[in-house]
């Protein structure tokens, strides 16, 4: 990677991509003009003005994105449906099969998913998931995959764009024991770290075996460290750092349209 605007996957065949700094901020309630004017890098996403009101738009079409709560909810979007204000409503991903929106998640370290169905009939439908450790732990996965099943996919492929990788993943003994408790055989995705009662997750890794188990039939892993590569956008990183306001606003969206 140079640096693009957006990463995309060579299994996705539908428009798609993994946005970088250089895509801008998503419209988040966080996300102000004093921001942008204190962090000369951070830029807005593209929008266009319908009356007084600034509208989320990507390829030229209207964005549909969840309030994300680290849950398991996928909304489904069909033709007819209603469509809401971007994170207006909680939940952690979208699937549909309508080619005049976009499906788009934000993440900060967390796995963004982006995942693309056929029909028996050739239509293809798509689902954009937010899969931080405790909604890949909890689920959030396999609703994003029956969600697609649901719309008819026969045969589904997936792609895990940048996130925290397990080389700066370093997790608590308590939160360790939090995976472990919601799915005991973790353990091949978890080790010890050099510092003591230190551990490291790996999270793509565990995005990955989640998504085959469901059987979806190809996945593809980015391989880029939100929290290393400073092309990318990272809480924990922020965090480190004790700059709050990055921390809490800065966010790359990932998107997918069918």
């Amino acid at each position: 990677m140079q640096n693009p605007a957006f990463i995309t996957s060579s299994l996705l065949s539908q428009p798609h991509g993994f946005g970088t700094i250089k895509a801008g901020l998503p419209p988040l309630p966080v996300v102000s003009e004093e921001l942008f004017e204190k962090y000369p890098l951070a830029q807005p996403a593209s929008f266009v003005r319908q009356g007084d009101k600034k509208v989320w738009q990507i390829h030229g079409l209207p964005v549909q994105a969840m309030k994300q709560v680290h849950g398991t909810k996928v909304k489904i979007i069909r033709e007819g449906d209603a469509l809401d204000t971007p994170f207006s409503e909680e939940g952690d991903g979208i699937a549909t099969d309508r080619s005049d929106i976009v499906a788009a998640i934000v993440t900060a370290d967390c796995g963004p998913l982006l995942l693309e169905g056929k029909t028996a009939q050739g239509k293809k439908v798509v689902a954009a998931v937010h899969a931080g450790w405790l909604g890949a732990v909890s689920g959030v996965i396999e609703s994003g995959v029956e969600a697609l099943r649901s719309l008819g996919a026969t045969e589904i492929v997936a792609a895990i764009g940048p996130c925290i990788t397990a080389s700066s993943y370093e997790i608590s003994g308590e939160m360790l024991e939090k995976i472990y408790a919601h799915d005991k055989e973790a353990s091949p995705w978890l080790y010890k770290g050099s510092k003591k009662g230190k551990y490291h997750f790996n999270l793509p890794g565990y995005c990955f075996h989640r998504l085959v188990a469901r059987g979806v039939d190809k996945v593809s892993v980015s391989g880029f460290d939100t929290c290393s590569d400073l092309r990318l956008w990272s809480y924990r990183r922020e965090s480190l750092r004790k700059d709050e306001i990055l921390a809490l606003a800065g966010r790359q969206f990932s998107f997918i349209k069918a």
